[in-house]
């Protein structure tokens, strides 16, 4: 009876621990705010991008270009290009901020929100978008 009684208490500590661990993700402050409302008025812009597999969520969670041969004009390849920086740019600020709200501003903490966004950002895209998986291979979501 002792030791079940330990293990329901080395249970409930290491639940405890990782309850205090856990990273909220919905931050309404002001600065995910603005950041959010930058990233979703950029979102219809991409989505003629996203559609084609021109681009797609690359494995560290930025966008980044799928397939160039699509891209044609040089034009085009600027606008692509400049949509992807201004959106790895807010989703850089994004998880800085989602971090810091956290108290994790150190680098493991950053790098876990990283990932948790990308879990996120991978579960939003569409099907037929592309993914880049951890090889560096990009194929369309199922």
């Amino acid at each position: 009876m002792k030791r079940l009684c330990s293990l329901a208490v080395a249970l409930t500590i290491s639940c405890g621990a990782f309850a205090a661990d856990a990273i909220r993700y919905d931050i309404n402050d002001p600065m995910t705010v603005v950041i959010h409302h930058s990233m979703k008025q950029r979102e219809s812009r991409l989505v003629k991008f996203y559609e084609p597999r021109v681009i797609g969520l690359a494995k560290d969670g930025n966008l980044a270009i799928a397939d160039s041969s699509q891209l044609g004009k040089i034009a085009t390849r600027q606008i692509v290009e400049k949509l992807i920086d201004a959106e790895n740019s807010d989703r850089m600020a994004y998880i800085a901020a989602v971090a810091s709200a956290n108290k994790r501003k150190d680098e493991a903490g950053v790098a876990a929100v990283r990932a948790g966004m990308r879990q996120r950002w991978a579960a939003e895209m569409k099907s037929g978008w592309m993914l880049q998986d951890d090889n560096g291979n990009w194929a369309p979501k199922p």
